[in-house]
């Protein structure tokens, strides 16, 4: 009976050693429970958070390539404007250049027939001289 009552003993030892065990495991478990419960507030916290940045973001994308098409539509309209403008420059100077032609070959023109007639002039006042001579040498002869 003494054995018994000893092993009882023993036994009831062992439970209350498990019993102490299994209350330390409970309290760290309902503190695992609980730093499980608080991290996954804080990663739905941070993933909420990083949710809302990203469709900022994306608007944000959205925006700026809205900006780029209107600054390349705004480019190729400039770039346009540019080359008419260049075209019509290049459309001018060419007509310049021909009317430029055209007066210096007719510059050419009249300083050929200026020459020309600077000689005929030259002819005729040689020919009134000679006839002026003539004339005063019969009236003084």
């Amino acid at each position: 009976m003494e054995k018994l009552k000893g092993e009882a003993q023993a036994n009831k030892d062992h439970m209350l050693q498990y019993k102490e065990i299994a209350e330390v495991n409970e309290v760290a478990l309902k503190q695992i429970e609980s730093a499980y419960e608080k991290f996954k507030a804080e990663a739905d916290k941070l993933k909420k958070s990083l949710e809302d940045e990203i469709h900022f973001l994306k608007g944000r994308v959205l925006e700026l390539e809205s900006d780029l098409m209107s600054k390349s539509i705004e480019f190729t309209s400039a770039v346009s404007g540019k080359e008419e403008a260049l075209s019509s420059a290049f459309a001018e100077i060419d007509r310049l250049k021909e009317e430029n032609s055209v007066k210096t070959s007719r510059i050419v023109e009249l300083e050929i027939q200026i020459s020309s007639l600077k000689k005929d002039l030259e002819k005729e006042h040689l020919c009134w001289r000679t006839s002026q001579s003539n004339y005063e040498r019969q009236i003084y002869s």
